[in-house]
């Protein structure tokens, strides 16, 4: 019970930097939380969590990617390419910083990776770290030009 919980306040954290950066770093919008945002934000995150957990590592990706952007979609009604184009920006950054997270761990701290998702503490720790920073990227006005470039471009 106590992973489920992890990796449901881990997904909320997760989608929650990802609603932040839509809105402000994508929209250039002040974030103001509906409960029926916070809902499907909450939907999102049970959904992930209950893939995680039993197993469609296969297609765990794809099934995150399509949460998020139906989320995102429903909340911010945005039209569907710019949608799924922020959203795969945004796992992409993610997925950086998750890779650069995991390198430096594994060269500071321990030898074994598999030792940021044995722990529920070091799952929610590992991914607060891993959207803190990718916030802090998307804050950089050269990679926020770019990504918003891209946006527009397509």
């Amino acid at each position: 019970m106590l992973l489920w919980i992890s990796w449901f306040i881990s997904g909320l954290i997760t989608v929650g930097s990802a609603y932040y950066i839509f809105s402000t770093v994508i929209l250039e919008k002040k974030i103001s939380v509906k409960k029926s945002d916070i809902a499907v934000l909450a939907i999102y995150s049970a959904v992930n969590t209950f893939v995680i957990i039993y197993g469609a590592r296969s297609i765990r990706l794809l099934i995150n990617l399509s949460t998020a952007f139906l989320s995102m979609f429903i909340i911010f009604r945005q039209r569907p390419a710019k949608t799924l184009i922020t959203i795969f920006l945004i796992y992409l950054i993610y997925g950086c910083v998750e890779i650069l997270y995991v390198f430096a761990f594994s060269t500071f701290v321990s030898n074994d990776p598999n030792l940021l998702i044995t722990n529920s503490l070091s799952i929610i720790v590992s991914n607060l770290l891993i959207c803190i920073l990718s916030v802090l990227l998307f804050k950089i006005k050269v990679i926020s030009k770019i990504i918003k470039n891209v946006i527009k471009w397509y």
